[in-house]
C-alpha cells in the first residue's frame, strides 16, 4: 500500500519540517508539523498520517482565539511556560486553549509550579490550601504527581481559573512570608485571643495568638 502510495500523483508524503499555515480566528500563523507535533495531542492527530492528498491545503482554518494561540504558540516553539504575567485575563486563556489542544507537558508544568508557590505552613504560618509543601516534598519533584496534587487541591484547571488560584499563584515567588509585612494599625487584645492576618482577597495568610 505504501509502494503505492509513493507512486501516487494524488499523494504526497508529509515530513516534519513541512511548513504549515493555520489560520487561527482570522489570523495566520506559520509553523511546521514538528513543532506543531512534538508535544500537542491535537496537532498529532490532525498530521498523524504520513501521506496527504496531493490536493490538501497547506492553510487549515481553526476557529479559536487567535491572541491566545500566539502565546501558546511560542511555548511549544521553546517548550517552556511562557505566560503572560501583566495579562491575566490573556494568561487564562492561553491556559484554556492549552487544555483544547492538548498540551499536556504545558498544564503539567503550570501546575507544579503552582504547587511550588503554594505557601510554607510551618510555624502556624497560613495557608492557601491546607496543604504543607515542607512535609510533601517527594511530590514537588515529580511534575506529574504535583499536577494530580494540584487536581486535588483545587479541582483542575477550570476550578482553579474560575476561583483566581491561577494564573495569580503561578507567578508568585515560592515564600510570599519572605517579604517584610507592614504594620498599619495595632489593636490591643486579651491574652489567649487568635489574630488572623488576610490578603486583599480575603484569604488567609498568617497566623498569631496573643
Amino acid at each position: 500500500m505504501d509502494a503505492m502510495d509513493a507512486t501516487s500523483p494524488h499523494k504526497r508524503r508529509r515530513t516534519a519540517q513541512d511548513c504549515v499555515v493555520l489560520d487561527v480566528g482570522g489570523t495566520l500563523f506559520k509553523s511546521t508539523i514538528s513543532t506543531l507535533t512534538s508535544s500537542c495531542t491535537y496537532f498529532a492527530s490532525l498530521f498523524s498520517h504520513e501521506w496527504a492528498p496531493a490536493s490538501e491545503s497547506r492553510e487549515i482554518y481553526l476557529d479559536r482565539d487567535p491572541d491566545a494561540f500566539k502565546v501558546l504558540l511560542s511555548c511549544l516553539r521553546n517548550h517552556v511556560a511562557l505566560l503572560p504575567e501583566t495579562d491575566p485575563d490573556l494568561c487564562k486563556r492561553v491556559l484554556l486553549e492549552a487544555e483544547f489542544f492538548g498540551v499536556e507537558w504545558l498544564l503539567r508544568d503550570v501546575k507544579h509550579q503552582t504547587l511550588r508557590h503554594e505557601p510554607y505552613s510551618a510555624g502556624e504560618r497560613g495557608r492557601y490550601s491546607g496543604w504543607d509543601p515542607s512535609a510533601s516534598t517527594d511530590v514537588l519533584k515529580d511534575p506529574a504527581r504535583a499536577a494530580q496534587k494540584f487536581d486535588e487541591l483545587f479541582g483542575g484547571l477550570r476550578d482553579a481559573l474560575r476561583t483566581g488560584v491561577l494564573p495569580s499563584r503561578f507567578f508568585r515567588k515560592a515564600d510570599p512570608y519572605g517579604a517584610q509585612a507592614k504594620v498599619r494599625h495595632l489593636v490591643p487584645a486579651p491574652l489567649g485571643d487568635r489574630v488572623v492576618f488576610s490578603d486583599s482577597t480575603g484569604t488567609d495568610v498568617a497566623k498569631a495568638r496573643a
